[in-house]
């Protein structure tokens, strides 16, 4: 059965969160370069999940984030900045980003 493309990037998503969670990241950045191989990943979704878990990584405790589940949201986490909730979306190359789908405040 066919899956939406949309759905595979969430699985391989949670699947590296949750490795980085369990373990560490460093084993989780192993898994993705070896499912890059073994799946055949498309360059831009492995630039995408590469670029996903470097902002967990390397934002987690300050901006106390946390994985958003929902594809629709036009957000990859949510968490706090200056003390405000706030929404992250983490992105590799704008030109796949049209801002105007986006509510104010995330823009």
């Amino acid at each position: 059965m066919f899956d939406h493309p949309a759905n595979t990037y969430r699985n391989f998503r949670a699947k590296y969160i949750s490795i980085a969670r369990k373990h560490n990241f460093r084993t989780a950045y192993y898994i993705l370069e070896k499912d890059k191989e073994t799946f055949n990943l498309d360059p831009r979704d492995y630039v995408g999940l590469l670029s996903e878990l470097i902002f967990l990584e390397n934002h987690h405790d300050d901006l106390d984030l946390d994985p958003t589940l929902d594809a629709s949201s036009h957000a990859d986490y949510r968490g706090s900045y200056n003390n405000v909730s706030a929404r992250f979306d983490v992105t590799s190359n704008l030109e796949f980003k049209n801002l105007e789908d986006y509510e104010p405040m995330q823009r």
